[in-house]
């Protein structure tokens, strides 16, 4: 597993290759004791001398435990971005973007809305601790109709945090996502999500074991006004 793959957990920093196709978002896989989430995300270079990406993340939550095992809801994010590499000590890249996110399904249980953005990531590192952060600032519109009050607990930015190479050491890391909502800092309408990586040392076993705490709203676009507390576990996955 590469460095770059291992800061890539939930926070996007740069891309010095010029690799065509590659990771965006977190890969994973995690159980509770109320669904199944999954989660698939790629992004996509279309100019080779310019970071210019279109990407696609896509979320599951499958209720396992139900007779039927139905697909609760399906999130798609689809969206591009272009990215400002910054040769700075703490500011690693900017990113411009357009994002769609929708649930796919129709009439009341339809869900949509679309947003631009700016993402700065910034990276600071010492002896026994290094910080990667992302921090997102968002505008909202094309809101659908049946999800008109969806910014109260979407908000405008999105904070990324994780910490790794606890004493030289990337086999632990800490990741926190979090987003309070219209009110900026309030957590009950807005969420937080909590992450903990274990990587197994060597490279004979490729995904990582990864535990999540959500706190708060917004977690599904279905149920998006809906507070919830849900700790799941499973692998982080890369490729």
């Amino acid at each position: 597993m590469t460095e770059d793959q291992k800061v890539l957990m939930d926070v996007i920093i740069q891309d010095e290759g010029k690799e065509k196709f590659s990771m965006h978002q977190a890969n994973y896989a995690l159980v509770g004791e109320n669904d199944l989430k999954l989660q698939f995300s790629f992004k996509y270079r279309v100019l080779e001398n310019y970071p210019l990406f279109v990407d696609f993340t896509e979320k599951l939550f499958w209720d396992i435990y139900k007779e039927s095992k139905p697909f609760r809801d399906i999130n798609y994010h689809p969206g591009m971005f272009y990215r400002f590499v910054i040769k700075d000590k703490r500011l690693k890249s900017i990113d411009l973007g357009f994002l769609h996110n929708s649930n796919g399904k129709s009439e009341q249980e339809s869900r949509s809305v679309d947003q631009i953005y700016m993402r700065n990531s910034f990276f600071f590192g010492s002896e026994f601790l290094d910080l990667v952060t992302s921090l997102e600032l968002h505008y909202n519109f094309n809101i659908d109709d049946t999800n008109t009050g969806i910014t109260e607990y979407m908000g405008y930015y999105t904070l990324k945090l994780l910490f790794q190479n606890f004493m030289g050491s990337d086999q632990w890391r800490l990741g926190v996502t979090a987003s309070g909502g219209k009110r900026l800092i309030d957590f009950d309408n807005g969420y937080i999500s909590t992450n903990l990586i274990y990587d197994f040392p060597g490279d004979s076993f490729n995904p990582e074991i990864f535990a999540q705490f959500y706190y708060g709203r917004m977690e599904n676009l279905l149920n998006y006004e809906r507070r919830k507390k849900e700790l799941r576990l499973g692998f982080l996955l890369y490729y």
